[in-house]
């Protein structure tokens, strides 16, 4: 049997697993994408009305996660929207100041910046909150500057239940964000929405040290917008850490590279079938190391043979013990799983590994029976129209 009839044949497979298992429906994301859109719309004219400063500032809501990233798995009922702010100041006054700060964090020293803003006519007016969010040291507080956001939030979330009877929306908090349960009707489908409140900065612009530099390609492809996010450090009491987001640049980096897509979300499938714990940001942030490494034709191959290569990488990654953050490799991003986890996860990749290379050439349909739960391969198996050699499937 030629290698090239079983790869064939695992092409046929694994695009029936993305057709028929992972591809979102484009009804229910245009329905849910609607509602929520609308909502959130409301909900920023009302926040603009009840706050000045707010208003003032409110640059736009942008798309964030493995939705607005393409590569969502399971249905379209969860939703990162960053709340983009962009201050009043002189960016060329902001200090970003990295010394001695943790990986993937920053402080922001705005000491110039804002006596440069207390001359604006509009201080007493629009501005003067701002004097809340620095520290003796002038120092950009997270905590100041979240608390104001939420108490914001609240004052609209008031005035929308009031305006709109029929809306059902609650809201919970997590770190920094502001998670919307949002009910969609008439059959009352559930949409939650992390509402996460960032502010901007623009390329040249940029976290010195360690911080990975921003690319030509990223530059000319003017991908050059960075957040900081109030999201919480272990540790960290005074309020002065921020973390770094790069949404943008990574959103660019695996855009309009072949097959990457499907196959981080075959990955991802894979992930969660297996019951194995851990985050999609750090699924994707392989395929970044990769695209660094690799370059865009290499995702121009088979889905098939890319999957495999993406399993070996995620096992070698837990061998070595770390999945480096792609902007500042001195941050760990599996710090917080156990060792022993670490190891478990590998042991159980290495077999799945094997077994797939040992019978892929005569079972193509070895692949999907790892990344399906057992009643969605045995739906695929009725369905599937393969060479007869290769229609059964004996698996322990």
């Amino acid at each position: 049997m030629s290698s090239k009839k079983s790869e064939a044949a695992l092409e046929t497979v694994l695009h029936a697993v993305q057709k028929n298992y992972i591809s979102l429906n484009d009804q229910d994301m245009k329905r849910y994408g609607e509602h929520f859109t609308k909502v959130l719309t409301q909900l920023i004219e009302l926040m603009k009305q009840e706050d000045v400063l707010f208003k003032a500032i409110y640059s736009r809501l942008c798309g964030a996660g493995s939705y607005y990233d393409g590569l969502k798995v399971g249905k379209p009922e969860e939703y990162d929207m960053d709340v983009v702010m962009r201050l009043p100041i002189n960016y060329n006054d902001v200090i970003i100041d990295n010394s001695g700060v943790p990986a993937a964090f920053t402080k922001v020293k705005i000491t110039k910046a804002m006596d440069h803003l207390r001359q604006h006519p509009e201080w007493t007016s629009k501005y003067r909150f701002m004097d809340s969010w620095r520290n003796k040291g002038d120092y950009l507080l997270r905590t100041e500057f979240l608390s104001w956001i939420e108490s914001v939030v609240n004052k609209a979330l008031n005035r929308l239940a009031k305006k709109e009877t029929q809306l059902l929306i609650s809201l919970t908090k997590s770190g920094p964000a502001m998670t919307f349960n949002i009910t969609i009707p008439p059959d009352n489908t559930k949409v939650d929405v992390d509402f996460v409140p960032v502010i901007e900065f623009t390329h040249p612009k940029w976290p010195p040290h360690h911080v990975r530099g921003l690319s030509a390609d990223l530059i000319k492809a003017k991908r050059t917008s960075w957040f900081i996010v109030p999201k919480p450090k272990k540790g960290n009491t005074d309020g002065t850490l921020w973390r770094l987001a790069f949404h943008e640049q990574e959103r660019e980096m695996i855009n309009d590279k072949g097959v990457l897509k499907p196959v981080c979300r075959l990955l991802k499938k894979f992930r969660d079938t297996q019951g194995i714990n851990i985050a999609s940001y750090y699924l994707k942030t392989m395929f970044l190391w990769e695209v660094d490494i690799r370059g865009r034709e290499f995702w121009t191959q088979k889905q098939g043979f890319l999957f495999m290569h993406m399993l070996k990488v995620f096992r070698d990654k837990l061998q070595q013990k770390s999945i480096k953050y792609y902007w500042d490799k001195r941050y760990d991003l599996t710090e917080g799983c156990n060792v022993s986890h670490k190891k478990n996860v590998c042991d159980r990749l290495n077999k799945i590994i094997e077994k797939i290379e040992k019978e892929v050439e005569t079972n193509p349909m070895i692949v999907a029976k790892f990344i399906l739960t057992e009643e969605e391969f045995e739906s695929l198996e009725m369905s599937i129209t393969l060479p007869n050699q290769y229609k059964q499937l004996q698996i322990e």
